[in-house]
């Protein structure tokens, strides 16, 4: 800890018996610390005039930021953004499952018929890879 943190400490009054020793010779022996001190002590007594009120309009501001953030809205948020989504990944489900007389209506389906057609190009001799 240094010197000034333990000008600040003392200051304050928290500061330790047996720092408040060294912190007080320190102020005795240097005029540069000394000024220091003086300064805070000035701005200590300043703090302690000053009207303890609250600052105008804070605490209005920090309330409306609350309701602003209540649950309803952050429902309405969720609504904007989510029904839309799913509504989309209904689409494709719907679209997915649907097992009507179309050809290739499901991803199912349709890697089917594409591996059927590869298997139709391919010659039952090419499959052979060890020759006997």
């Amino acid at each position: 800890m240094t010197d000034r943190d333990k000008l600040l400490l003392y200051v304050d009054g928290n500061l330790s018996a047996e720092h408040v020793r060294e912190i007080e010779a320190r102020i005795a022996e240097d005029a540069e610390f000394r000024a220091e001190y003086d300064l805070l002590r000035q701005v200590q007594r300043r703090l302690r005039q000053r009207p303890m009120a609250s600052s105008p309009g804070l605490w209005d501001g920090v309330q409306a930021q609350i309701r602003e953030e209540s649950l309803w809205n952050s429902l309405v948020w969720a609504g904007k953004r989510l029904v839309p989504l799913a509504a989309a990944a209904a689409v494709i489900f719907m679209v997915l499952i649907d097992n009507g007389d179309t050809e290739a209506n499901t991803v199912s389906d349709y890697l089917d018929s594409q591996t059927e057609m590869v298997l139709s190009e391919v010659q039952a001799d090419s499959l052979i890879i060890y020759p006997e």
